[in-house]
Order: structure tokens, then C-alpha cells, then sequence
């Protein structure tokens, strides 16, 4: 499996390299254009090395990375598609498609606490996508990520997972910059006595991450 995933990927490339003239027929572009979409479903969440190959390879192209789909940010799915349209009606600008996101984001989703605190002390979980946190309304900090990277990349916006400090965020391209974005702090906070998540949405985490970025991933 692994062998044809390869050579798939070494497949395209060379198709691709192919198909860069300006005068390419409307029906090829149409049909670069699905390679590039399958390719960029090969990048998921374990970060290995078609995730990899994947990123780089639509960045060889010409491609946006940060605009299109992946497995475990499906913002090509009908549902997140159809949200997404309905939040971002009549805004004219990015920044107030972004907010209305972020806005709906904060307030309709839950960070899932009883989860944080299994996996303190068990490696055997795993992060939800932006699907099964869309459907679950609860998750931890990537899930979340995950869901509000989508509902951007949907409306057209530039959207990544950017991480530091055992948590992760959102960076979204507005007005031309890369624009922090927190939504799970954005939605409230953790009781330190009861343990419990307590919804309080803080605007301030629309432009803003309490912790420095150590990287970002691919998908």
C-alpha cells in the first residue's frame, strides 16, 4: 500500500510538471485540479511522510496547502461547506468572515476536559477531526483547531494548526498576514477546583495565543 501511495504521489509530479503552461485547456485544468485535491487528502494527522511528500508537492505546483482539504480537515464536506456559508453571509471582508467564525466557533463548541484528563494518564486517544468535532460539539484544543481551520479554508481564507507548549491554535491569513487565533481559549477555561470547563467567550483570542508558536503542521 505504502509502495503505491509512492509511487501515486511520483505519478502526479510528473503529470503536473506537465500541465504549467498559461494556455493549459480548461478541462485539464479542471482535471490537475482533482489531482491536486486527492493529493492533498493523503495528509493526516500522524504527520508521516505522504502528509510530507503531500504539502510539498502541492506548494511545487503552485498550489495553496492552507486553502485545501485534508483527513482530518475536511473542508471540502458538504456540511462544513453549507456552515460556512451560512456564517460568512453578507460579509464583505475576511476579517468579518473570520469573526463570525470564530464567533460561532467559541460559542457552540466545548473544550472536552474529561478527555484531558484521561489522556494524562493514558497515550491511547486520538485527536477528532474537524468533522467528529463539528458533529460531537466537544474536544480537546487540535480538535477544535481542526474544525475552525475548516469552516476557513471553506469561506476561502488561508487557515493553519500552528502549535507551542502541548497546545495548539489556528493562524489565519487576513488583511494579507498570518493573524493568531485561539478559539479553545477563546470559548472559556477549566475550573482548577471542579475540573469542569466553563464557557466564557474572550474575544481577545480572535487576534491572539497566550503561548509562543514551536511549529505548525502540514495537514
Amino acid at each position: 500500500m505504502k509502495r503505491k501511495k509512492i509511487i501515486l504521489l511520483l505519478l502526479s509530479l510528473l503529470i503536473l510538471a506537465g500541465f504549467q503552461s498559461p494556455n493549459i485547456p480548461t478541462s485539464q485544468q479542471d482535471f490537475t485540479t482533482q489531482i491536486v485535491e486527492d493529493i492533498s487528502l493523503m495528509r493526516n494527522e500522524k504527520h508521516n511522510l505522504f502528509t510530507v511528500i503531500s504539502y510539498h508537492l502541492i506548494k511545487t505546483i503552485h498550489k495553496n496547502p492552507n486553502l485545501l482539504p485534508s483527513k482530518v480537515i475536511q473542508s471540502d464536506d458538504p456540511k462544513i461547506q453549507k456552515l460556512a456559508a451560512k456564517l460568512t453571509s453578507g460579509k464583505r471582508t475576511d476579517s468579518e468572515k473570520s469573526m463570525a467564525i470564530f464567533n460561532w466557533v467559541t460559542t457552540n463548541i466545548k473544550y472536552d476536559a474529561d478527555l484531558y484528563e484521561r489522556v494524562q494518564y493514558s497515550n491511547d486517544f486520538k485527536f477528532k477531526t474537524a468533522l467528529e468535532t463539528l458533529h460531537t460539539k466537544e474536544a480537546m484544543c487540535m480538535g477544535i483547531s481542526h474544525l475552525n481551520a475548516a469552516l476557513h479554508r471553506a469561506a476561502g481564507i488561508e487557515a493553519k494548526v500552528v502549535y507551542g507548549g502541548d497546545h495548539a491554535w489556528n493562524e489565519v491569513k487576513l488583511d494579507g498576514h498570518w493573524q493568531e487565533q485561539d478559539a479553545t481559549r477563546g470559548a472559556g477555561y477549566i475550573n482548577n477546583r471542579t475540573l469542569k470547563f466553563v464557557p466564557q467567550q474572550a474575544l481577545k483570542y480572535f487576534s491572539l495565543s497566550d503561548l509562543p508558536k514551536e511549529g505548525e503542521y502540514l495537514w
